[in-house]
């Protein structure tokens, strides 16, 4: 089990987004917190998951929305795998540490714990 944590600037056109970009793959997506995603991935290794992550942030960076003129959408993403002593409660926890070190680290980038 694989998850991904992200947080949107404009959720509801970011989830569109991924909805129509990357709708194909098998992925489970629900909102999770505020302006936070998450996605989770079965039979994904970590270089797996850090791809579509990636694949996605760069859907979103590429998208142009003609209601938002000169509004560059940007996309961090924080990326983890569940180990065998995880809880949910530890496996969203590092999910939503590596989400926050993305965004210390200047946004729009992915981040793997």
């Amino acid at each position: 089990l694989k998850i991904i944590i992200y947080e949107t600037n404009t959720c509801k056109k970011k989830g569109l987004a991924i909805e129509k970009n990357v709708v194909i793959l098998p992925f489970s997506q629900s909102r999770y917190g505020g302006e936070e995603f998450a996605v989770v991935l079965n039979d994904t290794n970590m270089a797996g998951a850090h791809l579509l992550a990636k694949r996605i942030r760069k859907n979103i960076e590429n998208l142009r929305i003609k209601s938002l003129k000169d509004v560059r959408i940007t996309l961090s993403v924080g990326v983890t795998i569940m180990d065998q002593h995880d809880t949910q409660q530890s496996l969203f926890e590092r999910a939503d540490a590596a989400l926050y070190q993305a965004k210390e680290n200047g946004r729009n980038q992915v981040v793997t714990a």
